[in-house]
C-alpha cells in the first residue's frame, strides 16, 4: 500500500484477523476443478460499474477504519491526534480501489482449484509481488511529490510494503474465488430444482422415444420383415434385444448423472438391434479411454447422438455405413465424438426431437460450460462432437 510511513498497523490488524482456518476456505473456495473461464468474463469485471464504486466505498472505509484506528493509539499514548494522516491513508486506500477490478480479473482469468492449485498459487504470488511493485512506482514516483510525502528510495519503500501489498493481493483473489464459488453454487442449485422435473419428462421421452418414435417403428419392422423372410430366429433375438433395451431404459433410477460405464452398456444393447436390422450394412466401432469409464454423463446421453448418425448416414442410403464413437478426456473436459460415413448434415440445420432434447437438457445441466456441435466430417459424413466437464464418480 502507499502510506508513507510505517506499514499500516490497521491492515496488519485486518490481515491477522483474515487468516483464520485456512483449511476450511481452502475447501470453501476450491472446487475440485475449476470449468474454463469465458473469454469475456474478466474484461466485463473491468466494464462493471458498480464493482469500481463498491471498490471504491470499500477501501473508502477500511481507510476510514484505519485512520480512527491510528488515532485512538495515539490518544491512548498521549500523542497529539490531527488530521494529518488522513491524506497520506485515503491516497494509500484509494489506489486499491483502482487496483482491485483488475485483481478479481486476474482471479477470474485464472481460477484456483484442487487440480490445478501448484501451477496457479506460485503463479498468483508473483503477480501479488508485482502489486508491490506497481504500488511503489505510483506512491513514490507520483503521489510522493504531489502530495509531498518524505523522499524514500524505492528500495525501502519496496521492501516496507511487500508483504502487505502481496497479502492483500492474495486476499482480493481469496475474496473473488468465494464470491465466483457462491455464485457457481446458487446456479448449481437452481439448475438442480428445474432439473427434477426435466429428468421424470426424460425418462418419458424416452418410453415416447427420445430415442425416437422411428426406432421402435423400424425394429418392429425388421421383426415383420424377418418373420416373413423365415428368419424366425433373428426375429425372435431382435424382440429379445429390444425388450432388452426398454427395461433397462425403466429400471434405471432418477440420477441425473451416470458413470459413462451404464451408458455404453445401453448403447451396447441400442446397437445390437440396429445389427441385426442392417446385417452387414452397418459396421461399428467404440473407442473409449480407459479412465473416462467412470466418468460422469447425462443419463440417456450417447443413444440419441448415435441413433442421429444411423438416421442420417445408413437409413437413408443402400450401401454399407460406419459409425464410430470415440470418448477421451481432455481435462478439464470429457470428449465424445460420434462419426458417421453418410451424406452429412441437413443443409437446413434442422435438428430432431432426440437432439433438441440433449441440447435442453446438457443446457440445464452445465449452462454455458458445454459445447454440442453437429458438423460436415473431413472424410465425408457428420461429426457430432460433444465436451462436458470431465468429473469422476465417487466410487463407495
Amino acid at each position: 500500500m502507499s502510506v508513507p510511513v510505517t506499514a499500516s498497523p490497521g491492515r496488519h490488524a485486518a490481515s491477522a484477523a483474515a487468516a483464520v482456518s485456512p483449511g476450511a476456505l481452502l475447501d470453501r473456495i476450491m472446487p475440485p476443478a475449476s470449468p474454463s473461464p469465458s473469454p469475456e468474463r474478466p474484461l466485463r469485471v473491468l466494464r462493471d460499474p458498480k464493482l469500481w464504486i463498491w471498490s471504491f466505498v470499500g477501501w473508502t472505509a477500511a481507510g476510514v477504519f484505519v485512520f480512527a484506528q491510528r488515532a485512538l493509539f495515539r490518544y491512548s499514548v498521549h500523542e497529539r491526534t490531527g488530521l494529518e494522516d488522513l491524506g497520506p491513508i485515503m491516497a494509500s486506500m484509494w489506489l486499491w480501489a483502482a487496483f482491485t477490478p483488475p485483481i478479481f480479473a486476474l482471479a477470474d482469468a485464472l481460477p484456483i482449484s484442487r487440480s490445478n492449485w501448484g501451477r496457479r498459487v506460485p503463479l498468483h504470488f508473483l503477480l501479488g509481488m508485482s502489486t508491490a511493485v506497481a504500488d511503489t512506482a505510483v506512491s513514490n514516483g507520483l503521489l510522493r511529490p504531489l502530495l509531498g510525502w518524505p523522499e524514500r528510495s524505492y528500495l525501502t519503500y519496496l521492501a516496507s510494503e511487500l508483504f502487505v501489498c502481496t497479502f492483500s493481493y492474495g486476499l482480493l483473489v481469496a475474496i473473488r474465488q468465494a464470491m465466483s464459488a457462491y455464485r457457481l453454487a446458487a446456479e448449481r442449485r437452481l439448475r438442480a430444482s428445474e432439473l427434477e422435473t426435466e429428468l421424470a419428462r426424460a425418462h418419458l421421452r424416452a418410453l415416447q422415444m427420445q430415442l425416437r418414435p422411428h426406432f421402435l417403428f423400424n425394429a418392429l419392422h425388421t421383426v415383420a420383415a424377418l418373420v416373413r423372410g423365415g428368419e424366425s430366429r433373428a426375429a425372435v433375438r431382435t424382440l429379445s434385444e429390444l425388450g432388452e433395451f426398454l427395461r433397462w431404459v425403466l429400471e434405471q433410477d432418477d440420477a441425473q448423472l451416470v458413470p459413462l460405464r451404464r451408458e455404453l452398456d445401453l448403447l451396447d444393447r441400442y446397437l445390437r438391434i440396429e445389427q441385426i436390422r442392417f446385417h452387414d450394412r452397418l459396421i461399428t466401432q467404440v473407442d473409449v479411454e480407459p479412465r473416462a469409464l467412470e466418468a460422469l454423463v447425462p443419463t440417456l446421453i450417447l443413444q440419441p447422438l448415435v441413433e442421429n448418425a444411423v438416421h442420417h448416414g445408413l437409413a437413408s442410403a443402400n450401401r454399407p455405413g460406419r459409425i464410430d464413437v470415440s470418448v477421451h478426456v481432455d481435462a478439464p473436459m470429457l470428449c465424445i465424438e460420434v462419426r458417421d460415413s453418410g451424406a452429412g448434415p441437413s443443409p437446413s440445420g434442422r435438428q430432431g426431437i432426440g437432439l433438441g432434447n440433449t441440447r435442453a437438457r446438457l443446457e440445464r445441466l452445465y449452462g454455458s460450460d458445454h459445447l454440442l456441435e453437429l458438423r460436415p466430417s473431413d472424410e465425408g459424413g457428420a461429426v457430432a462432437q460433444l465436451r462436458i466437464p470431465f468429473r469422476p464418480a465417487v466410487r463407495s
